[in-house]
């Protein structure tokens, strides 16, 4: 496992938007928390440009490790120093000394005199926030509009990650779609931020040379290229439960680069090694590249139980897999109970397919309904491609699962929708629901569709079970354990 490290040091936070006070009680179950903490600081605005966050806009060079993890200044206006006082100097203001706290409250108009023990009392630097901190402790951003998010440097374990969460309210945002990540984490480890809006940066969120980072529950649209961007060696990263959309809108460098969850770098080289990261419960929409694009060499990515709907791809498809090369071996890619809609293409000269590999690959339970070109293009020059329970409809022009046959072997087997002797074709209207997303067949649908032998597909789309010991249904939703709503 690769790791990155800075030197330690103390931790910075700068809290100075526009803030509108809410009554929202913020408190959230404790979490475990143990700190060695080296910088994290919020800044107005930071350089950027296609490829890292710290860049000039007229750079096209790429991140690396040794670039990416250079001391970088810290401009003073932009940031309020915790050191500024020592200790004694804080011990004599008439604040008593705080004592120490499951939740600790920040926010812009807070003060480092203040217990830090409620919204009315927070503190307004990260630094005075651990002073007071229990072990298993939460930090609580209070609502307000704030520029970028810096997380530099953070380093928790992994029985105490360092966890920042957002009360209802909290926004980042930047000043355009052609600088800055609204939240950047870098050489930072074992770290959750959850919970906070993301709107007009040039990237949404983007992390760097870090591991064990986790991103949850975030808001984030109206985002100049990627939405969620992980690169520079990440490794053990979770993407959970968060909406991407509406990425893409710059438009001064005359490319699109909307993607809305990247991993890795578009090198042919395939330099940038990534390992273990789940992209799960996410909601990609109206993204102007691939929803979810994962390049070589990257390995051990769970993509499970996402929708992604309303994708204009400007190279191949919605989630594609490893299209800048292929790769010897199994990388250990699985993709499995996503449902995908509507996918078109940019212009003449691209595709529009759902899914895209270029290595071996595991594709289980999806549902893909109104692809363009193709359901799943399959482009690898070996291993195997197991594609099994997927339900097609209306997925693609030129075919449902097409190979390329460079030399890949496709195990297509109990797909619905689709040709293939051990698969079975079928009409929109043997689902329930299909345009309000239910794809359960109904109850008048052929007995023949629910004959299927096992291929060892132990659940479905909705994670229910699968018979045993007998039939089981074509396609990704279990006929008998389906949910029998029409929305």
């Amino acid at each position: 496992m690769l790791r990155f490290f800075r030197p330690r040091g103390i931790a910075w936070l700068s809290l100075q938007p526009d803030l509108e006070r809410g009554n929202d009680d913020p408190a959230r179950a404790p979490r475990s928390l143990h700190l060695v903490v080296a910088a994290i600081v919020i800044l107005a605005s930071c350089g950027s440009d296609a490829e890292g966050p710290e860049n000039s806009a007229s750079s096209s060079l790429p991140f690396n490790s040794s670039s990416a993890s250079s001391s970088e200044p810290v401009r003073e206006a932009d940031t309020i120093a915790p050191t500024t006082e020592t200790r004694a100097e804080r011990s004599s203001t008439t604040a008593p000394l705080p004592t120490s706290f499951d939740v600790v409250y920040l926010a812009p108009d807070g003060g480092d005199d203040r217990t830090g023990d409620s919204p009315e009392q927070a503190r307004i630097t990260l630094g005075a926030a651990l002073e007071v901190l229990n072990p298993g402790g939460v930090i609580v951003l209070q609502p307000g509009t704030y520029p970028p998010l810096r997380i530099v440097g953070l380093a928790g374990t992994t029985e105490a990650p360092i966890h920042i969460e957002a009360a209802a309210g909290v926004e980042f945002r930047g000043e355009g779609y052609s600088a800055d990540a609204g939240v950047l984490i870098r050489d930072s480890e074992h770290v959750e931020i959850v919970g906070m809006r993301v709107r007009q940066a040039l990237w949404g969120v983007y992390i760097e040379n870090s591991h064990h980072i986790t991103v949850r529950g975030l808001d984030v649209a109206d985002i100049g290229q990627e939405g969620i961007r992980v690169k520079a060696g990440s490794t053990n990263v979770r993407i959970d439960s968060n909406i991407v959309a509406d990425t893409g809108r710059r438009t001064d460098n005359g490319r699109a680069n909307g993607e809305g969850i990247y991993v890795g770098t578009g090198s042919p080289g395939g330099v940038d090694v990534i390992d273990r990261v789940m992209i799960i419960n996410n909601r990609v929409m109206r993204t102007t590249d691939e929803a979810i694009d994962i390049k070589r060499p990257s390995t051990n990515v769970d993509i499970i139980g996402n929708i992604v709907s309303d994708v204009v791809t400007n190279t191949s498809g919605a989630i594609v897999i490893h299209l800048n090369g292929d790769q010897d071996g199994n990388p250990n890619i699985n993709i499995e109970r996503n449902v995908i809609r509507n996918v078109t293409r940019s212009s003449p000269h691209r595709d529009g397919n759902c899914i895209v590999s270029q290595v071996e690959i595991r594709i289980v339970n999806n549902v893909l309904h109104n692809c363009q070109h193709r359901g799943i293009f399959l482009r690898g020059s070996g291993g195997i491609a197991s594609v099994l329970h997927n339900t097609f409809l209306n997925a693609g022009e030129i075919g449902s699962v097409v190979s390329e046959g460079r030399g890949m072997q496709v195990a297509s087997r109990n797909n619905l929708g689709t040709g293939g002797e051990e698969n079975r074709q079928a009409a929109g209207d043997v689902y329930v629901a299909a345009d309000r997303g239910n794809y359960r067949l109904t109850d008048d649908a052929a007995s023949e569709l629910s004959s299927a032998p096992s291929v060892g597909v132990v659940d479905d789309l909705n994670g229910d079970a699968r018979p045993t010991d007998g039939p089981v249904t074509f396609g990704a939703v279990e006929r008998d354990h389906g949910d029998d709503s029409d929305s």
